[in-house]
């Protein structure tokens, strides 16, 4: 499975091995995939939370406390999984930084 990886306007395919879509589950390289996948989950929520502000309260979750809380946890779950389904390319670009970290902090 390849990923696709815009940078600097070009266009190039990344096998999953470079990206740690195929690391071994425990691995280090897993570990950094994970941590790059949760910091795109976080950035995907503050978007989509933002691009549901101007929604209104209408809708199925409706108005008040309840429906703000039941919003909060729905936008939580959408940019978790949008981040798992390949994301927007921020867990790709951050993975090779986080296992580079990771070496020199094992150092």
């Amino acid at each position: 499975m390849a990923t696709p990886i815009h940078a600097a306007g070009q266009s190039r395919i990344l096998p999953a091995l470079e990206t740690g879509r195929a690391a071994p589950s425990g691995s280090p390289q897993a570990t950094a995939r994970r941590s790059a996948e949760e910091f795109e989950a976080v950035f995907l929520q503050t978007m989509v939370q933002e691009m549901m502000s101007g929604l209104g309260k209408d809708g199925p979750l409706g108005e008040g406390e309840a429906g703000g809380a039941w919003r909060s946890l729905l936008v939580q779950e959408y940019a978790g999984t949008m981040s798992r389904s390949g994301g927007i390319g921020i867990a790709d670009s951050l993975y090779p930084d986080i296992l580079a970290l990771q070496s020199t902090a094992a150092r």
